[in-house]
């Protein structure tokens, strides 16, 4: 399956193009580290140890490790975060059937 033409992972995360050019595969990696613990606000997953449930207040952790435009948190690894630069990257290459929501209450720490 070939890759997508367009930059929007790092060295983690792929996008790919089916030969059936109405299909990608974007395989994303969760990351860990980024999500601050201490200053999110969310409830904690009622089974599953070091996630959670829900976000009131996403705080994200500085880190010497890049943020990619697309990535997940291994945390909350349902979600996809996507960055401004990379939802634009992804309606211009005509994908289809996403729902963008915005971060409404969000911080990075040091």
């Amino acid at each position: 399956m070939p890759k997508l033409n367009i930059n929007l992972t790092n060295d983690r995360s792929e996008i790919f193009r089916s030969e059936n050019p109405q299909i990608f595969l974007i395989l994303v990696v969760p990351k860990s580290g980024f999500f601050d613990w201490e200053n999110s606000v969310y409830e904690p997953h009622p089974r599953l140890p070091n996630r959670v449930y829900s976000i009131d207040k996403l705080v994200l952790k500085r880190t010497n490790d890049n943020y990619s435009p697309l990535f997940r948190l291994s945390a909350y690894p349902s979600k996809l975060f996507v960055s401004g630069k990379a939802r634009m990257a992804l309606e211009h290459a005509g994908i289809k059937g996403v729902v963008f929501e915005e971060i409404e209450n969000y911080d990075l720490t040091i």
